[in-house]
Order: structure tokens, then sequence, then C-alpha cells
């Protein structure tokens, strides 16, 4: 571009179509140009490495993410256990996991419990195919009429947040936070409708203290 500034201007220079100013300015001038050039380039890839170099780690549901459930005849009780797993898709490795769930009726969600903290003093590795994985169980009881299991089909809300650090010790610190609903009569996780997650939200951060 310099190049062709320079060539141009002598041109029309030659030709009188530009004032007559000597040929050392329109050098300068291609040469501001040039490093103008060569400036932006430089940002530019500067700017590509500081993202790199800034990357995080950035923590995913992975495949091993469902419902397990085992009946007790004798009691009339179903054992839940909602299984979620995690994946690393980020740049780099994360620390420090913790996971902290919480579950309400979706009738009232003012009754919104919040679990036992778990964490991990394992490293999560970007790329890996290593899942990390927790869980959360409950009981639900049913009703047996002619032989056959009455089960209800209320739905629990479930909310899980996942913490976890770029460094082994201190670091950032990233959240992610994820909402899903539940039914005792099904073997899979539902999705959470907005005004469901804005209903429940206010006493999620309550028993939060946030």
């Amino acid at each position: 571009m310099s190049a062709v500034y320079i060539a141009t201007s002598l041109i029309l220079d030659a030709r009188d179509a530009l004032p007559n100013w000597p040929k050392e300015l329109h050098y300068l001038i291609g040469f501001i140009v040039f490093g103008g050039i060569m400036w932006w380039i430089i940002a530019d890839k500067d700017s590509e490495l500081d993202s790199l170099r800034d990357g995080r780690p950035k923590l995913t549901l992975g495949k091993s993410v469902g419902v397990k459930r085992e009946f007790d005849e004798q009691r009339s009780e179903i054992k839940i256990e909602l299984r979620f797993s995690f994946k690393n898709v980020g740049e780099k490795a994360a620390y420090r996991f913790r996971f902290r769930s919480g579950f309400a009726p979706e009738n009232d969600v003012s009754k919104f419990k919040l679990l036992e903290e778990k964490t991990s003093a394992n490293r999560i590795d970007p790329g890996s195919d290593f899942e990390t994985e927790a869980f959360i169980s409950g009981f639900i009881r049913y009703n047996v009429r002619d032989g056959v299991k009455i089960i209800p089909t209320r739905r629990s809300l479930v909310y899980f947040v996942v913490s976890y650090s770029d460094c082994p010790d201190n670091g950032k610190l990233y959240r992610d936070e994820w909402w899903f609903s539940y039914r005792g009569d099904r073997e899979r996780l539902g999705v959470v409708s907005e005004e469901q997650k804005n209903s429940l939200e206010p006493y999620v951060r309550k028993a939060y203290g946030a």
C-alpha cells in the first residue's frame, strides 16, 4: 500500500495534478503508511497471543448425564440417582472443582433445599476424555394398585452450580450454573422454562446468601 501510494503520488506530481511537494515528503508519508500497517499487524497478533495466554478453563456437561432408578418392592420406594458429568472444553486445566446442588417441588419453590457440597482434588485437563462426575440422590414413595405401580408425576426443579479455578492455589475463580426438572416416573431429565427458573431463582440466591 505504501509503494502504491508513493508511485501514484509521483506520477500525479509529474503531471502537476498535486501540489508541488518535495519527493521526500511523499517518501515520508509512504513510510508512515507502511509503519501504521505494520503496527496494526503486530497489535493484532499480540491480541491473539494475549487471548491464548488468557484462555480459561470451561466446564460443560459430559456424556454421562442421566437418571438411575432402583425399586424397593418391600418399602414401595424408588431410589433416584441423578448423575452429572463435566468435561473441560476450555484452553486451560481446571482446579479446585466444587459442585453444589439443590431442588424444590415445582408447585412450591419456596421449599428449595440446598444439598451438601461435593469437591474434587483432581486436575481437570482440557480435551481429556476423563469426565468428573457428581450425583444427587433421593427417594420417592409410590403406591401399588392391582399389581401396577402408581408413581407420582409431580416434578422437582433441580439446580446445581460448579465452581473451579485456573490455578491450583488461588487463581481466578469461575462459576457455571444449570437448571433441570425431573419427574419420578421418567428415566431422563427435563428442561426448565424461563418462568420456572425465574420463580425458583430467588430461593436459590437466598439459600446461597447471594
